[in-house]
């Protein structure tokens, strides 16, 4: 599952290379701010420039896609056999939300744009989600440069300024471990490898 969602990012860093932008801009990957002193925002790819800020939340997913909105859910389909996953339109939408009020925390005024992007064209959406924006790996191109024929809003010193800021406010994010979760005593848990045979400890 790591290896596939990291060739699908690699996969959408190719078609973001087809895109002119004009300077100053950055593309940046894995991008984690500490929003409060209890939330993150996590961002698998965040272009800034002088004219917007766009979120994009890379998902590769094999099958048939369906986002379900009561509860929000997306089930995958492959071969009849259903998987309920969490819904990525949620977490773009609080990362989006979060990130505004990060950057209205900070005095910087830049428009959000937001896309799931799924970066192979096998995967097939049944039920798109009902408020945000899915496109394919091979379209990405084009909705940048739709993006990038927008007037500039900050100078060049604003922008400096927010990848300073992004720079400062950047932290790795750890997740709290499974073991609070499911209430299961950090003791009892197995460490390192385990044998395949014995299940013991290698």
């Amino acid at each position: 599952m790591t290896r596939a969602g990291y060739n699908g990012e690699c996969q959408v860093d190719r078609f973001l290379k087809q895109v002119n932008f004009t300077e100053p801009y950055a593309i940046l990957k894995e991008v984690n701010l500490k929003s409060d002193t209890q939330s993150f925002i996590s961002i698998d790819t965040l272009i800034i420039t002088h004219s917007y800020l766009c979120v994009l939340e890379i998902k590769t997913i094999k099958g048939t896609l369906m986002f379900q909105s009561n509860p929000p859910q997306l089930l995958k389909d492959v071969d009849g056999v259903i998987t309920p996953l969490k819904c990525p339109e949620q977490q773009l939408t609080r990362n989006v939300k979060r990130l505004n009020m990060w950057l209205d925390k900070h005095g910087v005024s830049l428009p959000i744009h937001s896309y799931i992007v799924l970066p192979y064209s096998k995967t097939h959406v049944a039920l798109p989600p009902k408020f945000a924006k899915i496109i394919m790996g091979y379209d990405i191109s084009s909705y940048i440069e739709e993006l990038n024929e927008k007037q500039p809003i900050i100078s060049r010193e604003t922008f400096d300024k927010l990848m300073s800021l992004i720079n400062e406010y950047q932290t790795s994010y750890f997740p709290p471990p499974l073991s609070n979760r499911y209430q299961i005593k950090y003791d009892h848990i197995r460490k390192g490898l385990l044998c395949s045979y014995c299940l013991k400890s290698i």
